[in-house]
């Protein structure tokens, strides 16, 4: 084991930040935000859950936990620190005043009871 020691030489907490701002400033030479847009949020995942209306319009934020592909519905989890949420998506319903035949990008409304 110590010669795996001595292959790869121990680095220092700042030489890796180091190393990180350099990347990170090579993203951002590239034109690329690497924080991506900002998204205003209406509630949380948490706060949906306890405050549930049908057909409420929300904006939401959060890691993608789970997503059950069921043919022409879909069942996701969205989830932060504050809690987690099942959503539901059917190919046949659209958004108000959406044209498309896709899934819908991001909005929607909620239905049913809410699930953990």
């Amino acid at each position: 084991m110590s010669e795996q020691q001595q292959a790869h030489p121990t680095t220092t907490e700042s030489e890796l930040i180091a190393v990180r701002r350099d990347k990170l400033a090579k993203i951002r030479e590239l034109g690329i935000d690497p924080y991506g847009a900002r998204f205003d949020v209406t509630t949380t995942p948490a706060g949906l859950k306890a405050d549930f209306q049908e057909d409420k319009q929300v904006a939401v934020a959060g890691r993608l936990l789970a997503i059950r592909d069921m043919g022409k519905s879909q069942f996701f989890v969205i989830g932060d620190v504050r809690g987690k949420i099942q959503g539901f998506l059917h190919r046949g319903t659209k958004p108000p005043g959406s044209s498309g035949s896709s899934w819908p990008a991001g909005t929607g409304s909620a239905s049913g009871e809410p699930r953990s």
